[in-house]
């Protein structure tokens, strides 16, 4: 359950002398919907009755009970969606872990990263940028059009990099590398912007435009958008957090 991955331990390798004798297979149950270790299938035994095949076997076994939950989890997802009228308009249905139970006028995937401090009222999510949160039964109704110049951007460099988009009172942290912390710092002391000549001068260890583009395509998909274009430069107002 702590590797978080199946295993076999043979006679010695027990860390308990009367257990030399055995041999122990186990497989962890993983559930999908909050990526939790939720119990384990064991087979334990006399080491003369081991078989190949056992660890395929409780290995078998653990992904068909998390796929048992899984199916369940779907069917919740259906019922929400079911109990949930939609509203005009751009919005995303999910569950409380951010599972997406609807979604209409919106590019997501399967499941958006909520802030641990969401609350009812304007939020902003990475996949999703501005919107206003809205508490259902079993989850959150987020709708799109609340423009994203109502937040604002905070970054610390210390002691890892971490951008805050504040919007409406509520914080959406979101932790980045390091080389993604040292362009965003370069574009917070830039508010004219940057190209990417210009960032590159700017950057130690970077010897091409190319490098920067890639990198800036990366931190784009991380903050949502919220990083404009010719030149680079952040689309809402930012500051350095001490």
């Amino acid at each position: 359950m702590a590797e978080r991955t199946a295993v076999q331990i043979f006679g010695p390798e027990h860390a308990r002398e009367e257990q030399h004798t055995w041999v122990c297979t186990s497989a962890p149950i993983i559930e999908e919907r909050t990526g939790q270790v939720l119990g384990a299938i064991t087979l334990s035994g006399s080491y003369r009755t081991a078989h190949p095949h056992t660890l395929a076997l409780v290995s078998a076994t653990a992904r068909e009970a998390a796929g048992l939950l899984s199916e369940r989890h779907h069917r919740e997802l259906h019922l929400l969606a079911a109990s949930v009228p939609s509203p005009v308009g751009r919005h995303v249905l999910v569950d409380a872990q951010g599972w997406v139970a609807h979604s209409t006028g919106f590019g997501v995937g399967t499941r958006l990263r909520l802030p641990g401090t969401l609350s009812p009222g304007g939020a902003w999510l990475p996949e999703l940028g501005a919107v206003v949160a809205e508490e259902v039964p079993g989850g959150w109704l987020l709708h799109g059009g609340k423009r994203a110049s109502d937040a604002r951007l905070e970054l610390a460099l210390a002691p890892v990099p971490v951008a805050v988009v504040v919007q409406d009172g509520q914080r959406t942290e979101i932790r980045l590398t390091e080389r993604h912390g040292e362009i965003l710092a370069l574009l917070v002391a830039n508010p004219a912007g940057l190209d990417a000549h210009g960032l590159m001068e700017r950057l130690p260890g970077i010897t091409t435009t190319v490098t920067v583009r890639a990198e800036l395509s990366r931190l784009r998909t991380r903050l949502g958008g919220l990083i404009e274009s010719r030149p680079y430069r952040l689309g809402l107002p930012a500051a350095f957090r001490p």
